[in-house]
């Protein structure tokens, strides 16, 4: 994502880029989903705890330090990158 975010720092193909973090995503759900028919048929349940736990302990945290998040420049950088993806689909599917 952070590659992504400085694509054109870095000089890198985006559509090379895209394609590996979209493979990525793609072997980590093959690889979960073939852990969970041959070794582990509980290990999705165990993966949503481990997220379910995380928020927990992070609201808990929030509530008692009564940390608030406050808007950071990345969030400008969010939306900049969002809308070059939206360009580059836009760029890609048009000229189909």
């Amino acid at each position: 994502m952070g590659h992504l975010l400085h694509i054109k720092k870095t000089g890198a193909n985006f559509y090379l880029v895209l394609g590996a973090a979209l493979g990525m995503f793609v072997v980590a759900g093959l690889t979960l989903y073939y852990n969970s028919i041959h070794g582990m048929p509980l290990i999705g349940l165990y993966i949503f705890g481990a997220f379910i736990l995380a928020l927990l302990i992070e609201i808990v945290l929030r509530m008692t330090t009564k940390r608030v998040i406050k808007i950071q420049t990345d969030q400008k950088l969010l939306a900049k990158f969002e809308n070059r993806v939206k360009e580059k689909f836009e760029k890609v599917l048009g000229e189909s």
